[in-house]
C-alpha cells in the first residue's frame, strides 16, 4: 500500500497489536479468538486500502477501484436454480459459485506488481485490488476474460 507517513504509522500500530494478540492466543490454545484478531488484521488492511484506492488519482479524478458486492436474500423465496456452465459448480452449501478448473497461485513471487489482480487476504477473503508486496495476499489470480467468440468482446 502507498499509504501516507501518518496512515502508515496507525496502520502498523493497530497491526502489531492484533498480530500480537493473535499469536498469544495461538500460544495459549485458543484458536477462536486468533481468528478473530486474524479477522481483525484483514479488516485492517481492507481499512488502509480502502483509503489509498479511494483517495482522487494525481489528475483529480475519483475512480473506485474494488468494492464490496452484497446480496440480500429472502428466505421466504425459492432457491435459484444454478446450472453447471464453463466448469462451475456451486460450493456444498450453495452459496458460491466455484470453478472446477482455475486456481488460486500461491506463489506471490509470480503476481505483476502495481496492477490489478484477484488477491486472496489471510482471512480468506478475496478482492480485487492492486499487489505492492504486502504479506497480507496468500494468493493471487489473473482477472478472468471473455471467450474470443462473445459478442461483446
Amino acid at each position: 500500500m502507498n499509504l501516507s507517513p501518518e496512515d502508515e504509522a496507525a496502520y502498523n500500530k493497530e497491526y502489531l497489536v492484533a498480530k500480537n494478540l493473535r499469536d498469544e492466543a495461538l500460544y495459549l490454545g485458543d484458536q477462536t479468538k486468533a481468528e478473530k484478531h486474524w479477522q481483525t488484521i484483514g479488516a485492517l488492511y481492507l481499512k488502509y486500502a480502502a483509503r489509498e484506492l479511494l483517495a482522487p488519482a494525481e489528475n483529480g479524478d475519483q475512480e473506485l477501484e474494488f468494492g464490496w458486492v452484497s446480496e440480500v436474500v429472502d428466505n421466504n423465496s425459492a432457491p435459484i436454480e444454478f446450472v453447471p456452465t464453463n466448469g462451475a459448480h456451486l460450493n456444498t452449501n450453495r452459496s458460491v459459485a466455484v470453478a472446477d478448473n482455475y486456481y488460486w497461485n500461491e506463489s506471490m513471487a509470480d503476481c505483476p506488481l502495481g496492477v490489478k489482480v484477484q488477491l486472496l487476504g489471510a482471512g480468506g477473503v478475496a478482492v480485487y485490488a492492486h499487489y505492492h508486496g504486502d504479506p497480507f495476499w496468500e494468493a493471487w489470480a489473473p482477472l478472468p476474460k471473455r471467450l474470443p467468440t462473445s459478442s461483446r468482446r
